[in-house]
């Protein structure tokens, strides 16, 4: 199998008509098509810890949200600062 390349495969496509009798027949013709298959570049889903960039999504809910991967979580103000992007927890001090 080549990547990135045009290559013609054969499909089965199924094919329904009526025959004299007016009954419904379903036949399998072989059709060829052009097919492409890619090679994709992986990207990441979720960043590091610590390399989040946070922005408020809705302040009164507390939900907060990452620039770079989209990933949501609720940081309650008792527990968390948010300042410059990023979110640290109060009493450890630990960067979210």
């Amino acid at each position: 199998m080549k990547l990135n390349e045009f290559i013609e495969e054969k499909v089965p496509i199924k094919v329904h008509s009526l025959n004299d009798k007016g009954e419904l027949e379903e036949k399998t013709e072989w059709h060829t098509q052009k097919v492409m298959y890619l090679d994709p570049k992986r990207t990441k889903i979720v960043c590091k810890p610590g390399d989040h960039n946070w922005y408020s999504k809705n302040i009164h809910t507390y939900l907060f949200a990452c620039h770079n991967c989209k990933r949501t979580v609720r940081a309650f103000p008792v527990s968390y600062n948010f300042k410059d992007g990023v979110l640290t927890h109060k009493e450890t001090g630990e960067v979210v």
